[in-house]
């Protein structure tokens, strides 16, 4: 088994394969003792999380969400030699304001407070779990974390018991989190940007409620976001005449890369064509002999009245506009516990940075003008996004780059260099002790 390139000081990770061909986490001591509480926590998520047939890539942000909320935790217990059954109110509090700190220092945050807290809150909200586990597990004691009277204050413990919606509120469950971590605001700082876990999430979610159609269409227009970083509005306005199985057979004749689409609404009223992955294009024209039949045989709307459109509410059967898929697709994302911005703009923002990245990684690749004027146009006629909106993106995705490529690569290097050096020095040690035991 092969020990994670991303040890947290002395606790270390390694990575294990079932007979089902699922990898499991097992946490170490630095003296490679197993650490049996984090190890079987994990294994519970990777149980319950496979259990509820969640995708591949859903699965690995939770697996991996837990992996590091737990290391960093017991990290931090080692630093302050405390044992999980010590842990309080006041270590909560200040294991926060640690892992703060320590992401504060990372080059892809660059200094920016309020990312780094919410990153906090994302680690301190697993733990929270974590304990509440291991208290329901018999692993600590019975007044460990509780509503009240307990050393860690939480509902979580009796979520569903109390009867109380106020419980499930995130300032009862997780009440140590960061409480203003400015991400509503847009002054001073970069509009929210949504992440692969708000993905994974939202498909979590699509799937427990049971609507399949629901899924299809919404993960679809999730999809077609993040692979163009188009406006809302282009989105809608997507009509089926554009993918006909004719015009995609005569383009993939061509032997054409991507699949050339130019939205029926562009800004400004602009008329370009803008490149999308050949299984995006392909799954909206299944989409649209499917599931788009389906809503207009069950809302028995006329079919003029779609007007050709792709995208139709499943209650009416008439064409989204720009302003109604955008709620539609935010109150999804508020369902799961996002904040304002992580809905469509938020998608955008994030195909937009990932864009930029691919270009400038790219550029440097192939020994083209990493000037920042070439670089920003190019990124902007990607995107099809004014030079304004296209630097933003390249000052994002600059820093992502820089920060890995320089410093974190060598970084992780090292560690797993470390990591090696333990592992063999641990080895000899035990082949010492064994010679030894013969004498």
């Amino acid at each position: 088994m092969k020990a994670s390139v991303h040890k947290a000081q002395r606790i270390y990770v390694f990575w294990i394969e079932a007979e089902n061909d699922r990898r499991y986490p097992v946490f170490r001591s630095s003296t490679y003792t197993l650490l049996e509480v984090p190890t079987d926590y994990c294994g519970m998520v990777v149980r319950t999380k496979e259990s509820d047939h969640v995708s591949e890539p859903s699965m690995r942000t939770h697996t991996n969400n837990a992996v590091t909320a737990l290391r960093e935790l017991h990290m931090y217990l080692s630093e302050c030699k405390l044992e999980l059954a010590e842990i309080n109110n006041k270590h909560l509090e200040k294991f926060r304001d640690w892992c703060w700190k320590r992401t504060m220092k990372r080059p892809q945050y660059r200094g920016d407070q309020m990312v780094a807290k919410e990153t906090a809150n994302v680690r301190l909200k697993e733990v929270y779990r974590y304990i509440t586990w291991a208290q329901r597990e018999q692993l600590l004691p019975a007044r460990t974390i509780g509503p009240r009277g307990c050393g860690v204050t939480s509902t979580l413990p009796v979520i569903g018991e109390s009867g109380l919606e106020s419980d499930e509120t995130e300032s009862k469950m997780y009440p140590k989190m960061f409480k203003r971590t400015g991400r509503s605001s847009r002054l001073g700082r970069a509009q929210y940007r949504a992440t692969e876990d708000d993905i994974a999430t939202l498909e979590d979610y699509l799937v427990k409620a049971g609507d399949s159609a629901n899924l299809r269409q919404t993960m679809l227009i999730v999809r077609i976001a993040t692979d163009t970083a188009w406006r809302v509005g282009s989105v809608a306005s997507l009509n089926i005449r554009q993918f006909t199985r004719e015009r995609l057979e005569k383009a993939e004749a061509r032997y054409a890369a991507a699949y050339d689409v130019s939205p029926p609404d562009q800004k400004n009223s602009y008329s370009k064509d803008f490149p999308m992955s050949w299984a995006i294009a392909y799954d909206i024209a299944n989409y649209i002999e499917n599931d788009r039949e389906e809503i207009m045989r069950r809302t028995r709307v006329r079919r003029s009245l779609t007007k050709g459109h792709i995208f139709l509410s499943p209650a009416t059967g008439l064409p989204f506009t720009g302003k109604s898929l955008s709620d539609r697709i935010s109150k999804l994302f508020g369902k799961i516990g996002t904040e304002k911005g992580s809905g469509l703009h938020g998608l955008r923002r994030y195909a937009g940075t990932r864009i930029a990245k691919e270009e400038i990684e790219l550029r440097r690749k192939l020994g083209l003008s990493m000037q920042r004027e070439d670089v920003v146009d190019a990124i902007s006629q990607r995107l099809g996004m004014n030079s304004k909106t296209s630097y933003q993106f390249y000052v994002e995705a600059s820093a992502m780059v820089t920060g890995y490529s320089v410093e974190s690569e060598k970084r992780d290097q090292l560690e797993a260099k470390d990591t090696e050096i333990a592992i063999l020095r641990a080895k000899l040690a035990e082949l010492e002790r064994h010679n030894s035991s013969w004498r």
